[in-house]
C-alpha cells in the first residue's frame, strides 16, 4: 500500500516539474525580448528541476524486492535525497547568478527591449547627473 501511495506522489511531483519545464519552454518561445526570455527560463527551470528531483527521490526510495515484499529502502532514500539536495542548492545559487550575468551583459551590449517595457532602472541610474543613486541603509 505504501508503494502505491509513493508512486502517486512520484507522478504528482513529476507532473509538477514537467508543467514548469513546459511553461519555461513556452515562455522562451513566446516572450518578446531577451530579458523576458531569460526571466522565464531561469524561474521555470529552477521550479521544474525541483519537481523532477523530488520525483526521482520518491522513485528511488521505493525498492521492489518481490510482489509480496515492497517497502521503503532507506539507503536509497538517503542517497537520492542527499544528491537531490546538493543539486538543488547548486541550482538555486547558480541559476539566478547566471541569469543576472547574462541579462547585464545583454544590457551593456545594447540588446533591444520590447516596446511594452515600462522602465529601465539600470539605464536611469547611469544617466543620473550625479552618478548612481546611493544605496538605502534599509
Amino acid at each position: 500500500m505504501i508503494v502505491f501511495v509513493l508512486d502517486i506522489f512520484t507522478v504528482a511531483a513529476l507532473l509538477f516539474g514537467l508543467f514548469f519545464m513546459f511553461a519555461g519552454a513556452l515562455g522562451v518561445w513566446r516572450l518578446p525580448d531577451f530579458f523576458n526570455r531569460t526571466h522565464a527560463a531561469s524561474k521555470c527551470v529552477t521550479l521544474g528541476i525541483s519537481g523532477l528531483l523530488l520525483a526521482a527521490v520518491l522513485h528511488f526510495a521505493v525498492r521492489f524486492v518481490g510482489p509480496e515484499q515492497g517497502g521503503l529502502a532507506w539507503e536509497g532514500l538517503i542517497g537520492a535525497a542527499t544528491k537531490a539536495v546538493l543539486v538543488t542548492v547548486f541550482l538555486y545559487t547558480a541559476a539566478p547568478v547566471g541569469s543576472h550575468m547574462l541579462a547585464r551583459a545583454a544590457h551593456r551590449d545594447g540588446a533591444k527591449k520590447d516596446k511594452g517595457t515600462l522602465g529601465d532602472d539600470l539605464e536611469a541610474d547611469r544617466n543620473r547627473p550625479n552618478g548612481p543613486a546611493p544605496e538605502s541603509p534599509v
